[in-house]
């Protein structure tokens, strides 16, 4: 299992909850280096299949809102919703620096 969906039993709850927001954090990351469709099917992966918690999803959409700037394409909000083309859009924030994303259209 990935490292997100695993299971620390020797933690309690807010401890786990909270090493998986530190996760969704690096995540994030990766999305403003790139990574963009590897992250956003992961986690929508994540929530069809019920594997995280519904706080945890909103605080990766929260985050993703933070660090990205409008205009959002239509595109992107496909991407969100269903598995469809690829977004591009701004990255924007004061935890990471201005980055252009250019993701590819398959």
């Amino acid at each position: 299992k990935p490292l997100f969906e695993r299971s620390h039993e020797h933690l309690q709850e807010l401890e786990q909850i909270e090493i998986r927001k530190m996760i969704i954090d690096r995540m994030v990351h990766l999305l403003c280096v790139g990574h963009v469709i590897p992250v956003i099917q992961y986690m929508r992966y994540c929530l069809d299949h019920e594997t995280a918690d519904k706080s945890l999803i909103r605080h990766f959409a929260a985050e993703v809102m933070e660090v990205t700037t409008s205009p959002y394409s239509a595109e992107f909000y496909s991407r969100i919703s269903t598995d469809s083309k690829e977004p591009r859009h701004h990255c924007t924030s004061q935890k990471y620096k201005r980055v252009r994303l250019n993701i590819p259209v398959y």
